[in-house]
């Protein structure tokens, strides 16, 4: 039981340390991208960015109104 124990404890230890190393990686590379990246290029990838997550968001509700009124 004990090895057991043992063998969780070393996996969650190695996952713990995985996702660590995967924040710090992704949190260097958006900050190197930010110091590179122009002003205007960054509005843009954000304008682009906002325009698709509303078209996503619409279509998603639009469909889900619709489904609901020809229900009832």
């Amino acid at each position: 039981m004990t090895k057991m124990r043992e063998n969780l404890v070393q996996g969650v230890k190695h996952l713990m340390s995985l996702v660590l190393f995967q924040r710090v990686a992704n949190f260097t590379l958006s900050q190197l991208l930010l110091r590179r990246a122009e002003p205007e290029m960054l509005g843009m990838a954000m304008v682009r960015c906002e325009l698709l997550l509303s078209t996503t968001l619409f279509l998603s509700r639009e469909g889900l109104r619709l489904s609901l009124l020809r229900r009832h």
